[in-house]
């Protein structure tokens, strides 16, 4: 019975692997050096709110459209042939709002509302990645208060504290087959194959659904230092944030007539199995209460600008996002209709740090006007074992490029847009279970488009 409640728990797992979290940079394009003076310091750097010299507001929006589609490895039991892609596209709308105050020479204030971490994901419901992933949304919406303030003539510390809400939704099939070796095991007393029934069977189908979200609290602190007039050094480091999101659930039990073992036949299916084997009352749809316990990752970042030289400007970035520190969740499912008892249980993740290097070179055009162009460069924070539809990520290189228009003298208008190379990547068995852990391949393209209006007041 322990075994089979671990596994009820472990069927929520796939959509929560964080490290597919991978969408535009707060604030849009050429916005997040930590050495860069602009609102989006608030998030960057809180620090280099210092280089804003009058009262500032940033607006910000960069619709994100995200394509993908997985090719899984092998043949259809059911049709005996190879499966066929399934790919879904998602148009999400990042915003960013901000503004700094400059109440004395030697401080800055500012606040913000962006969302640095989301997907959504809405694949086919009866295709071939429908046990890793059907639909998806979660979301990160922080609101930021930061300040700063200048300790020397050529140095300033900062730091923000970032309240946020975070969602999360999420629906998959499951295979209730993988739960009988464990109940065999527990009736014979004797280690039961994980293949003794196909995977993919219809009447060993069930549906699960969340829906939960909760607050949670993080911060930021970094430096800013001006050696020279026209060199900016950025330091900026982001504190994990401990995430609890609370919910509700929805399974669906299949009630299908199945046999087992050849020598056992349930005209009720898996309801009247776990009735018969078990001795738990499992309804055609189970529903209660869930909570999840996991970590968003810390970061480090560092920033370097230099110009204007000769009217040239150049930023550039590296920082460690430390997705090793999302190690294990903790899942809890309390139904409210059924005496099974799902205990909580912590499952273990295998994210790894990853690292993001780019550069932005940008030249004054007609007076104030910038025209710019930049390269990131990210690597992969999941092993190949361990990926899949669910939790896509793989090493990327976005190109970008824009324009700001100084329209009035207090007024700058920005276009932007961008295109994000992902490696192409074969995902490995991530060991969650038989019909969601398909072999395969994935494809990805992310194409953004941005807006912003910088004012100053």
């Amino acid at each position: 019975m322990r075994k089979l409640v671990i596994c009820l728990v472990l069927v929520g797992v796939p959509a929560l692997c964080f490290a597919y979290l991978a969408i535009p940079r707060v604030g849009g394009l050429n916005t997040t050096n930590p050495a860069e003076g602009l609102p989006t310091a608030i998030y960057a750097n809180p620090a280099a709110m210092g280089l804003i010299n009058v009262n500032d507001l940033f607006f910000d929006l960069t619709p994100t459209y995200f394509l993908a589609s997985f090719k899984r490895a092998g043949e259809d039991s059911d049709t005996g042939e190879p499966y066929e892609h399934a790919g879904f596209g998602s148009l999400i709308p990042i915003p960013f709002l901000g503004a700094v105050f400059k109440p004395l020479d030697w401080l800055r204030a500012g606040a913000a509302f962006y969302a640095p971490f989301g997907r959504t994901a809405n694949w086919p419901e009866d295709g071939p990645q429908r046990y890793q992933l059907a639909e998806l949304e979660i979301m990160d919406l922080v609101f930021s208060a930061a300040a700063s303030l200048r300790v020397a003539p050529s140095l300033w510390i900062g730091g923000a504290i970032e309240p946020r809400y975070e969602i999360f939704q999420s629906t998959r099939s499951i295979d209730f087959a993988d739960f009988v070796p464990a109940m065999a095991e527990g009736m014979l007393g004797v280690k039961i194959p994980e293949d003794l029934i196909p995977p993919l069977q219809p009447e060993w189908e069930g549906r699960l659904s969340f829906e939960s979200g909760g607050f949670a609290i993080g911060w930021s602190c970094g430096v800013l230092v001006i050696p020279i007039h026209w060199i900016n050094l950025g330091l900026t480091y982001h504190a994990p944030v401990n995430v609890k999101t609370e919910g509700n659930f929805e399974l669906t039990v299949p009630d299908e007539p199945l046999s087992l073992f050849g020598i056992m036949y349930f005209p009720g299916g898996v309801q009247q199995m776990l009735k018969d084997l078990e001795k738990v009352e499992a309804p055609s749809v189970l529903r209660g209460s869930g909570e999840f316990k996991y970590n968003l990752p810390q970061s480090v970042a560092f920033g370097l600008s230099v110009g204007p030289v000769k009217k040239w400007r150049f930023l550039a970035q590296a920082a460690w996002i430390d997705w090793s520190i999302y190690d294990h969740i903790e899942a809890k499912l309390d139904p409210d209709n059924s005496d099974l008892d799902l205990p909580e249980d912590m499952i273990v993740t295998k994210n790894v740090p990853a690292w993001l290097v780019g550069f932005v070179l940008t030249r004054e055009h007609l007076q104030r006007n910038l025209l710019g162009f930049g390269v990131n460069y990210e690597t992969d924070s999941i092993p190949a074992k361990y990926a899949a539809a669910y939790n896509i990520n793989s090493n990327k290189l976005d190109f970008m490029g824009f324009y700001r228009w100084q329209v009035w003298p207090k007024t700058a208008l920005g276009f932007g847009a961008s295109y994000a190379y992902w490696a192409h990547k074969e995902s490995k068995n991530s060991e969650i279970d038989r019909a969601g852990a398909a072999e395969g391949a994935y494809n990805v393209n992310v194409f953004r488009l941005g807006i912003n209006v910088d004012m100053a007041f």
